[in-house]
């Protein structure tokens, strides 16, 4: 199993009785008493071709299609960045963030949203 952590608080209930992963150190998430809903705090737990289908073949599917999961990452924020170069006018952008660093450096009492008032105004 790999993937990240992410959360905040504490869990409670009689389903921590039933981890749903053993990680190196502790156990993780959950599985309902009836072997129907799990739940984890892991993200990015499904990345790896084997853990996806390992949770499709206990849900109950047979036959998994496999895709290269890396390649279409990397394609999609390709394609992202290709938009974000086309639309964008990142000079500005950062231009933009400068002026609000100075302005928030100056001052305490402002929120935000008052910030961003002065600086686009």
């Amino acid at each position: 199993v790999s993937g990240y952590e992410i959360h905040m608080g504490i869990s409670k209930g009689p389903a921590l009785k039933h981890p749903a992963v053993q990680l190196k150190n502790k156990v993780d998430g959950v599985v309902s008493e009836y072997n129907k809903i799990i739940g984890t705090y892991l993200h990015g737990l499904f990345d790896k071709e084997s853990a996806l289908h390992g949770l499709l073949n206990w849900a109950g599917l047979k036959d998994i299609q496999s895709f290269d999961y890396e390649a279409l990452r990397e394609q999609e924020l390709d394609r992202l960045a290709d938009e974000m170069q086309q639309h964008i006018d990142i000079d500005e952008l950062l231009l933009d963030i400068n002026i609000f660093e100075v302005v928030l450096s100056g001052t305490e009492n402002y929120d935000l949203i008052h910030l961003a008032f002065l600086i686009w105004h």
